[in-house]
């Protein structure tokens, strides 16, 4: 195979990769947060299932629509695991984080739940 003909057939298979994600994602809803001292809470719902999903929480402001930062010293319902219902907690503690995130205004969170499918699972 030559070169060129690689690397369409490269552009091919991801194209058809990152539609299966896409397709894969669930509906989060109901998102809402509270800061309880040095911590915030998270809270979100998921339509009931028993799939095995990817959580990935991202701290966005509006002052500042193009910065979307993962947040990285969080624990429950995050990361890959069986995640269903209403009340999904996470718990972030955001002051280990860089405080520069915290200027500007109108802070909010945005949640991705992807299904994990037992091919991508076999994977990692």
């Amino acid at each position: 195979m030559s070169y060129l003909t690689r690397f369409f057939f490269l552009v091919i298979m991801f194209q058809l990769i990152s539609g299966i994600v896409i397709a894969q994602k669930k509906k989060v809803s109901n998102i809402f947060f509270r800061t309880i001292g040095e911590k915030i809470e998270i809270f979100y719902d998921l339509p009931a299932n028993a799939d095995t999903l990817d959580i990935s929480i991202y701290f966005r402001k509006r002052s500042d629509p193009k910065m979307k930062y993962p947040l990285k010293w969080a624990k429950g319902s995050i990361g890959i695991g069986k995640f269903s219902g209403k009340k999904q907690k996470v718990v972030w503690s955001y002051r280990k984080e860089p405080a520069h995130l915290f200027t500007g205004s109108g802070f909010y969170y945005e949640i991705i739940a992807n299904k994990i499918t037992p091919d991508l699972q076999n994977q990692e």
